[in-house]
């Protein structure tokens, strides 16, 4: 029974504001330590360098009042900060702006008539000049305060309050292909093998569909070969079968002679039988290996063997398997691999047993091997059916068949060539395959020399 899951939504949002938030506040807590300990040292002094600098103009108009009480309202009214002159008992002699200054103590007045300048805070300076009027009046400018950590707190809660609205449209821009995704997987995984992601997008969720929609039809034409196997098999099999059953009957029936006659048809079922079924417990025995190995080979049992010798092996035995057939054999050099005899045997002689499949009796079938030192080459060439060019491409898919008619002499599910590419590229091998209709077939397997 197949379990449908409900797709829930409205997760990311805000998992994404979440995000947001932490990244938006790590970056407001550096620009603030940066503020802190690097950017307000500098202004600091500068800061308490314009204070200076107005308490030394308050100081050169302490004598004559009307001018000094101007400067004061001016800097009250223009400035936004506070001033006040005192004399040495802290008697206020003349102020201005909005915030009470309060005089310096006893320590602060000592240490001031010293430097004739103190910082009293980031924001105050107090300053007298010996040079100007009573040596002993001294003036505190302050700028105004400002409610600094009220308004970054302000500034800071508008920000977030800005990026929980643009995390809405953000979300829902991330949020609808995956949910479409989500939905076309599921419908996926119920059976419908025909969906597909939209792969228009040209970002990472494009690559995310594009990837799904390979993944999709490698499944789909997974599901359509074994419903093709199926179907091959079914039909291999039945036909053999049948006519087994047929001479059977035949024998029953005490027709010894009629059933006489069908004896080398038997033999020639089982023997198709026995192929095709070689040729399927092969392919599976590959695929589990190769599982196991994680890999697209299976393991080999590398042995030292002896091309010419292994060659002359095969001929040998497809000549008695096929007495009928001419095979021409030349060998070039001779050379000595590692290689693991019995996949590499099965390897040869399924393409052998292609080339006797499609090419007549009369006509021979060449076989070469040439080395060299770098390699040696196998090469099998037959005067059969040919291969069309739009089939070429797809000789080694496996269970294809250029002939789909299935015909008695030309038997099997289109394993063959696709168990020989496989046995061959576990060997660092390679094989090509070059074709014309109704000229023939020929069919290269190249080694190097450190196979």
């Amino acid at each position: 029974m197949t379990r449908l899951h409900v797709l829930r939504g409205g997760r990311l949002l805000p998992r994404l504001y979440l995000f947001e938030a932490v990244l938006f506040t790590a970056i407001f807590l550096a620009f603030a330590g940066i503020g802190r300990f690097v950017v307000e040292p500098g202004i600091r002094s500068e800061v308490a360098a314009n204070l200076a600098w107005v308490g030394n103009e308050i100081l050169t108009s302490a004598a004559e009042p009307a001018r000094l009480q101007r400067q004061l309202e001016s800097l009250g009214r223009h400035t936004a900060q506070s001033a006040a002159l005192f004399d040495r008992d802290g008697r206020v002699l003349a102020t201005g702006g909005v915030e009470r200054l309060v005089p310096l103590d006893a320590a602060q007045f000592d240490s001031l008539m010293r430097q004739s300048q103190l910082v009293l805070s980031d924001r105050s300076v107090a300053v007298t000049n010996t040079r100007v009027g009573n040596p002993s009046n001294y003036v505190i400018v302050a700028m105004p305060t400002h409610r600094s950590l009220l308004h970054a707190g302000i500034i800071y809660g508008v920000i977030l309050l800005a990026l929980a609205i643009a995390s809405v449209p953000l979300a829902r821009w991330i949020a609808r292909p995956l949910e479409r995704l989500a939905a076309v997987t599921q419908a996926f995984g119920l059976g419908n093998l025909r969906v597909r992601a939209d792969p228009n997008r040209h970002d990472e969720f494009g690559d995310l569909a594009r990837a799904f929609n390979t993944m999709a039809d490698r499944v789909e034409q997974l599901r359509r070969t074994e419903k093709e196997l199926l179907a091959n098999v079914s039909h291999e099999l039945r036909t053999p079968l049948a006519r087994i059953r047929v001479v059977l009957e035949l024998a029953q029936d005490e027709v010894p002679q009629v059933a006489q006659q069908y004896l080398t048809d038997i033999s020639e079922d089982l023997t198709e039988l026995e192929q095709i079924l070689t040729d399927i417990i092969a392919s599976v025995k590959l695929d589990f290996a190769a599982e196991e190995q994680q890999g697209p080979y299976p393991p080999l049992q590398r042995t030292p063997l002896r091309v010419s010798e292994f060659v002359d092996t095969l001929i040998a035995k497809f000549r008695r398997q096929h007495p009928q057939r001419r095979v021409d054999l030349h060998v070039d050099g001779d050379a000595t691999i590692m290689a693991d005899r019995v996949m590499l045997a099965h390897a040869f002689g399924n393409v052998l047993d292609n080339a006797q499949k499609y090419s007549t009796a009369p006509r021979p079938i060449e076989v070469a091997v040439c080395v060299d030192l770098q390699s040696f080459t196998l090469t099998i060439t037959d005067q059969g059916v040919g291969i069309g060019a739009e089939d070429l491409p797809k000789i080694f898919t496996p269970f294809f068949r250029a002939d789909p008619s299935r015909t008695r002499g030309t038997g099997g599910v289109g394993l063959g060539l696709t168990l020989a590419k496989r046995l061959i590229e576990a060997h660092n091998g390679s094989i090509t395959i070059e074709s014309k209709l109704g000229e023939g077939t020929q069919v290269s397997m190249r080694f190097t020399a450190s196979n």
